[in-house]
């Protein structure tokens, strides 16, 4: 298996350069070999994760692709998606998809990207929101959502 996700990851490589340009790579990797952030600003709600880890064991994916960057001893660390690789080793999957920052950044560079994902999010239109919660006919797809009434 691990021969065939690194074919894959040369694929992988080649898309990368045609989609980034030089400095950015999609990778497939063992949510197990990702370091997780030493500090991390953002935190969830333990009903919030579970949910999280719930979604992702029942998708058997990560349905977004964590940001990380190659450390200079050649290891990955998370810029951003310290909470979805964490659910995704904690819902037992064994490969990722994640972004990987190949050029060395600076302490400042690491830490500014780090917040700016945490921090730039955008915020629901209610009605919109409760019109969408709606039309969801499952009780299981509303469970899903991790949304309520």
């Amino acid at each position: 298996m691990k021969e065939k996700i690194e074919r894959q990851n040369e694929a992988l490589r080649e898309i990368s350069q045609a989609l980034f340009g030089p400095g950015m790579e999609l990778r497939i990797v063992d949510p197990l070999k990702v370091r997780l952030l030493a500090k991390n600003a953002r935190y969830f709600k333990k009903e919030t994760y579970r949910q999280l880890v719930s979604n992702i064991k029942a998708d058997k994916k990560l349905s977004s692709t964590p940001l990380c960057r190659l450390t200079e001893d050649g290891e990955l660390e998370v810029l951003s998606g310290n909470h979805r690789i964490q659910a995704a080793r904690d819902a037992g999957l064994p490969w990722v998809l994640v972004m990987v920052i190949t050029t060395p950044l600076s302490r400042d560079e690491q830490i500014a990207i780090q917040l700016s994902h945490n921090a730039l999010v955008g915020e629901d239109d209610p009605h919109l929101l409760a019109d969408l919660w709606q039309e969801i006919e499952s009780i299981e797809a509303k469970l899903y959502s991790g949304l309520s009434d």
